[in-house]
């Protein structure tokens, strides 16, 4: 889509909504709009990459700043430097006590699910059939089955909650008037713990397009991105991006190893999973309100 179009079809759903006041209409209409010709440039540029994992110096030349944050850390978990271009501080992971005072309920369904997990993501798990066989799972389901083993535990009964509750209907932290979005994707591809696999890069370049063409979004500029990202041979990481009308800015975690078994993983998973968006972190201007260096 060019921008013109990109540009028109903004200005056509915000003639729709009257309500918004004229300037901010135009500031929306003409960031918005540049914004996700940058990011929809930037899928096709990792589309058409030869590379599992995007080089460095691709990265800079297509204005793209990766850095490393601790999910672990108090003050990651906290967002006590918060910071309008740190995109981890877009969002607000659940507190430790939180998932510590409402553990799964280990009844004899979710005891099944947890068995059929540990089974399938077992080494000598065979493609075809229940017996033991030298052939594995392939890669890419079994990162496909590590991203459900994670929704799972949204849906799943915990302490202190009614039966018919799960956490993911407890916290609600799909607010419909922020633009904020959490996926899940899985690979067939190991992780590189520098690295930013092509995959990622599209995934979230093709959310943040999307949702700068949402008629309910029409306001906002700025679109953060939480991704989960299962990749081989058995890890996770988080990667948080925002675009800052300049460039695109991501903070990426470790890589964390995990099984069924590695419960203090899920937990952390979880608490950011299943934890709120930020409401002091606006997303209807750019950090800098420079309109001119995004539509430059």
């Amino acid at each position: 889509m060019s921008y013109i179009a990109r540009t028109l079809s903004r200005i056509r759903a915000h003639l729709s909504r009257p309500s918004a006041k004229p300037e901010e209409n135009d500031y929306a209409m003409t960031v918005g709009a540049s914004i996700s010709g940058i990011v929809w440039r930037l899928y096709f540029k990792a589309y058409e990459s030869t590379n599992d994992h995007l080089l460095l110096h691709d990265l800079v030349a297509w204005g793209i700043i990766v850095r490393p944050f601790d999910i672990a850390s108090p003050e990651a978990a906290m967002n006590t430097e918060a910071s309008h271009t740190n995109p981890a501080s877009y969002f607000q992971p659940l507190p430790e006590s939180f998932i510590q005072s409402h553990p799964v309920v280990m009844s004899s369904e979710v005891q099944k699910d947890f068995e059929r997990f540990e089974h399938e993501l077992a080494p000598e798990y065979p493609v075809w059939g229940n017996k033991p066989g030298t052939k594995g799972i392939s890669l890419s389901s079994r990162m496909e089955t590590f991203a459900n083993f994670l929704e799972f535990q949204l849906h799943w009964p915990r302490a202190g909650f009614p039966r018919e509750v799960s956490l993911r209907s407890a916290t609600r932290w799909r607010d419909p008037g922020f633009p904020h979005v959490k996926a899940i994707m899985s690979h067939g591809t190991d992780a590189h713990p520098e690295l930013l696999l092509r995959g990622e890069l599209m995934m979230i370049a093709a959310v943040m397009h999307t949702m700068l063409l949402n008629e309910s979004y029409l306001d906002h500029v700025i679109m953060p991105v939480m991704l989960f990202s299962f990749v081989g041979p058995s890890h996770v990481r988080i990667l948080i991006a925002i675009h800052d009308g300049s460039v695109l800015r991501i903070s990426k975690s470790d890589v964390l190893q995990c099984s069924p078994s590695s419960r203090d993983v899920w937990d952390l998973l979880v608490r950011y999973y299943a934890g709120g968006n930020n409401p002091k972190m606006s997303t209807t201007k750019l950090p800098d309100e420079d309109l001119e260096s995004v539509v430059a």
